[in-house]
């Protein structure tokens, strides 16, 4: 038999494994549990929130956060600023004091990065604001500028320069007024006093700095140079150009026209001076305090106001000497040529702070010589032998070339680090030089200025002989020799540079700028009333010869050939024109005339006019250029003005002089040719269609129907009359018209419309002369205007103002004939 199964008991013990994991009991509670995240991708905002960025900060917010403790979040900050401002520019008008203000207080931050995104703020923001905004706000941004720039860290410095040129290229009229604490700055810079007070400064030396100090001094001098650039244009000139602070997208906020009101402020603004009341009381007994410690400062001491008195004078003494120091300096950098007649050769790192230095120099004398003449002369008593001895000792410069790398790229230089070439150092001393040349004869020799002098004119001698000058060296040469020619007393070497720059000028292409330039220099000097020899001159003859070559050459070019005729206008207005140059211009106006219809056609309105106004100057035309004239008075394509300026010319030209017998004749000839062209008879029917009518007996008439032509006749007619009517013996002129009519209608069997209608107003107007024509000329103008009106009528001619003019000169030559024939 089977096992009998056993039963299970209650509560039986459970026999454990080891190894083995419990289960769990079903009544077990888990204890575990998951959770996610929820991002909310927008912010919930009200009906009136404000413009915000990105990151969802609005202009509050970000002002709030550049004031931050932490480098990042400043950053952050501004950066939005300059996405938020310039995505939302009317933001600009509301938050500009605080926007300014937070702007201003990071001039000097410590972070450079920082620096930066409030530099590309502010790049982005001025451009759309004007200057009448910013005004009442920038006393605060000049103070934080200066602070800046006289900051102990010398990336802090460097990056105020940036800021400056900013301000600079947006606001120079509010830097010009803040010009007084600005310089101060530029002379810290780059240099030192030893004590407190000392007028005598030297040339800082910072090994720690990142750049080298010459290159560090030169780039303060270039920034030193734009804004006494600035302060001679605007301030000293009363010039202010246009459309500063204008916005570049749209011009949001363009600056309104309105008259700039100049306050005049302290030269130092930051620096209040103690009263001289309160010093005496700390002075007194039981005072602790010394005014030895206190800046005893006037607001005259500090700063340098250029354009006051005595201002410009202090500034020249304190900065001179240090841009000597700094050529000076820059003098063991060079390299000099043993080989005689060659130039002292200098290495590029020399050559811009030298550059710098004679650009500020030049600036300066053209400041003094400008508003100071009696300083200028103090100047060039204490500066010249050390101008002589620096800037001359090597004259002329030129600069050592090092081999370059092959293989290796050449990086594209910024335009901070252009440096100057050779050519413009050079004739940067030339025009420094040259202010003192200006001194008597006998003074240039007291001051031992024969030797130099000369080298200074072979230079330019040789420079203006050379290819591809480019416009900025050019316009140095020609401010020199204007320099000259109004103080140097020895014409003879002037005369050889003026011939040699003629030469130049003959050998440069028509159409070439540098022609251009030359051009306009040529003609102010030959053509002023100061150098009154020059005008009789050959090289005077010389320069008007090549002008009418050059107008037949750039009639394409259409600004040149008006400068061309101005030019000529120019010199046939002088008193003293010799007569070799004046026909140079007869020939000249007798070729355009003689070419009239392929040059003066093709030329614009207003040089058309030029050349007309010449007319009136040159002496008695050719019979051949009168009917040139003729022939543009009556041409289609010259426009109407023009041809009625044309004979008010000849005529006043004709009434400026009294006149001979001849010379009457020949201009009334000229006006009845323009009134009454014989030509016109054959060939208008080549023109225009035309309709031929039989007249009485073998006379035609011609009559076209060309409104446009009409009416200019109409007008050219009514100003010849007009012109008849101005002659003093109207009778005599009448009886010269009669006689003339009397063979023009009996040997003509063919009458254009136009010689009809002229006949009829010339008629008219001789009657109101009580000169009235005879009546067997009246009957044979009256058969022609009845069959002109019997043209208009057959081929229905439009009814006008035009029309009805005409009908009103005939029916009004015809009531004076009825009223002769009863």
């Amino acid at each position: 038999m089977g096992k009998a199964k056993k039963k299970k008991k209650d509560f039986q013990k459970v026999k454990l494994k080891v190894g083995k994991q419990l289960k769990k009991a079903d009544n077990v509670t888990t204890g575990s549990f998951q959770t996610r995240s929820i991002q909310v991708i927008q912010r919930l905002k009200s009906n009136d929130s404000q413009p915000s960025t990105k990151r969802n900060l609005n202009i509050k917010e970000l002002l709030t956060q550049c004031q931050h403790y932490s480098i990042s979040v400043r950053h952050d900050a501004l950066t939005g600023m300059r996405e938020l401002l310039t995505t939302y520019p009317d933001l600009i008008r509301s938050h500009l004091s605080v926007v300014l203000e937070r702007t201003a207080s990071m001039f000097s931050d410590k972070d450079a990065a920082v620096r930066q995104a409030n530099i590309k703020l502010l790049k982005s923001v001025l451009p759309l604001v004007s200057e009448r905004q910013i005004t009442s706000f920038f006393p605060i941004i000049s103070a934080h500028l200066c602070c800046a720039m006289s900051h102990i860290y010398d990336d802090i410095q460097s990056d105020s320069l940036k800021i400056l040129d900013l301000f600079l290229d947006n606001f120079a009229q509010l830097v010009i007024g803040s010009s007084n604490q600005l310089l101060p700055n530029f002379i810290e810079q780059i240099s030192s006093s030893k004590t407190t007070g000392d007028k005598k400064r030297t040339l800082n030396v910072n090994p720690n700095r990142k750049t080298t100090s010459q290159k560090w001094r030169s780039t303060v001098l270039e920034r030193l140079h734009k804004l006494l650039t600035a302060v001679m244009k605007y301030e000293l000139t009363g010039k202010i150009t246009p459309g500063q602070g204008q916005s570049q997208s749209g011009n949001l906020m363009s600056r309104p026209s309105c008259k700039m009101v100049r306050w005049e402020r302290d030269c130092d603004c930051g620096h209040l001076p103690i009263p001289q009341t309160f010093l005496s009381r700390l002075d007194s007994s039981g005072v602790l305090i010394r005014s030895s410690q206190i800046s005893k400062k006037t607001a005259t001491e500090d700063g340098y106001a250029l354009t006051g008195e005595g201002g410009m004078e202090k500034f020249v003494q304190v900065l001179v000497p240090l841009l000597l120091e700094c050529w000076v300096e820059a003098e063991g950098s060079h390299h000099m040529s043993n080989k005689k007649g060659h130039s002292n050769l200098i290495s590029q790192e020399s050559l811009g702070i030298r550059g710098s230095v004679l650009q500020v120099i030049q600036l300066l004398w053209q400041c003094v010589h400008k508003n100071n003449l009696p300083l200028m002369e103090t100047m060039k008593n204490k500066y010249l032998s050390d101008f002589r001895s620096q800037f001359l000792q090597h004259f002329p410069y030129a600069v050592h070339q090092p081999a370059e790398r092959t293989g290796k790229e050449k990086k594209p230089k910024q335009s901070s680090e252009i440096q100057p070439s050779a050519t413009s150092l050079n004739l940067a001393v030339c025009d420094i030089m040259a202010h003192f040349m200006s001194l008597p004869a006998d003074q240039s020799q007291k001051h031992g200025a024969s030797s130099w002098v000369s080298d200074i004119f072979g230079y330019l001698g040789d420079i203006v002989q050379e290819e591809g000058l480019s416009s900025q060296d050019q316009h140095t040469v020609m401010m020199i020799i204007n320099r000259l020619l109004s103080r140097y007393q020895d014409h003879g070497c002037l005369d050889n540079l003026l011939l040699q720059m003629l030469n130049r000028y003959t050998s440069c292409h028509p159409l070439a700028n540098q022609r251009k330039e030359l051009l306009n220099f040529f003609s102010d000097i030959f053509m002023d009333h100061q150098f009154e020899d020059l005008i009789n001159s050959n090289m005077a003859i010389t320069f008007l010869g090549t002008l009418p070559d050059m107008f037949f050459k750039s009639i394409s070019n259409r600004q040149m050939a008006a400068q061309v005729l101005m030019v000529m206008k120019k010199a046939v207005c002088q008193s003293k024109m010799s007569t070799a140059a004046m026909d140079v211009i007869q020939s000249f106006v007798d070729q355009v005339l003689e070419k009239s219809s392929t040059v003066f056609t093709n030329l614009e309105s207003s040089t058309q006019k030029r050349f007309v106004e010449l007319i009136y100057y040159v002496p008695p035309l050719q019979e051949s250029s009168l009917s040139s004239i003729v022939r543009l008075c009556r041409c289609p394509q010259v426009p109407v003005d023009i041809c009625l300026y044309l004979i008010q010319i000849l005529h006043h030209r004709y009434m400026k002089e009294n006149p001979a017998v001849d010379e009457s004749i020949c201009h009334i000839s000229t006006l009845l040719s323009i009134l009454i062209s014989p030509a016109d008879d054959d060939n208008e029917d080549k023109e225009t269609e035309a309709t031929f009518v039989h007249c009485h007996g073998n006379r035609q008439l011609c009559c076209h129907f060309d409104l446009v032509i009409w009416e200019r006749s109409l007008t050219v007619i009514k100003a010849v009359c007009s012109i008849f009517q101005q002659f003093r013996n109207t009778s005599q002129v009448a009886e010269v018209l009669e006689s003339f009519l009397q063979s023009y209608l009996n040997e003509k069997s063919k009458l254009s419309s136009q010689n009809l209608m002229s006949i009829t107003i010339l008629a008219n107007h001789m009657n109101s002369w009580k000169c009235p024509m005879r009546r067997n000329l009246t009957e044979l103008v009256c058969g022609y205007i009845w069959c002109l009106f019997n043209i208009f009528v057959a081929n229905g001619a439009q009814v006008s103002d035009f029309i009805q003019n005409l009908k009103t000169e005939c029916a009004d030559f015809v009531d004076l004939s009825r009223g002769r024939s009863s």
